[in-house]
């Protein structure tokens, strides 16, 4: 108890310094696993994994000089994240920021600021999902009449939640347009 309450409290004080940034955590999974890049890492195909090569491309995106260079890492990014079924905030948090830093780019027929939106939409409609379809397995659990089966394995978890972190990306990708119907939009998810 005492090593543990210890690990916490190093952790805390280590998130309050004021040089810290996220990307420390990133570097630091690849140096525990004697990595020096994405491309070299044995890491299991897992959320970790992905969630590195997404911060990775996020990482490479903000830093790229050319428009082309910002458009084909959100291509990866979208590509990336469309292979995924169980998908997390992070991962689409790390996409919005992907796409809020390729704007004003066009990325498969559409503005960058567009998919940002879009996957915005997306995030607020599987959020619906899965805390319906928690609520249900709470309610057939205290059903009467509910079978041990169909209720087995715990509650489905909601792994997504669209937050301030997700509005502020896609307002960010649309302030980069610099258009007037993309004021309005940007003022339209103010009001949401």
């Amino acid at each position: 108890l005492c090593c543990a309450l210890n690990g916490v409290l190093s952790w805390q004080t280590t998130m309050r310094s004021p040089s810290m940034r996220p990307n420390y955590y990133f570097g630091a999974a690849l140096s525990a696993v004697g990595a020096s890049t994405l491309e070299t890492a044995e890491i299991e195909n897992s959320t970790l994994k992905i969630n590195l090569k997404l911060a990775d491309i996020a990482k490479r995106v903000a830093s790229a000089t050319s428009g082309r260079r910002r458009v084909e890492l959100a291509m990866q990014a979208l590509n990336l994240l469309s292979n995924i079924e169980e998908r997390d905030s992070v991962q689409y948090n790390t996409l919005l920021n992907v796409l809020a830093k390729a704007s004003p780019a066009f990325i498969y027929g559409k503005m960058a600021a567009e998919w940002a939106d879009d996957i915005l939409s997306e995030m607020k409609s599987l959020h619906d999902q899965q805390v319906r379809a928690n609520a249900e397995w709470y309610e057939q659990k205290l059903s009467p009449d509910s079978q041990p089966e169909a209720v087995s394995g715990g509650p489905p978890l909601v792994r997504v939640k669209p937050n301030v972190r997700s509005y502020v990306t896609v307002m960010d990708a649309y302030s980069r347009v610099g258009m007037t119907a993309a004021a309005q939009r940007v003022e339209e998810l103010l009001e949401e």
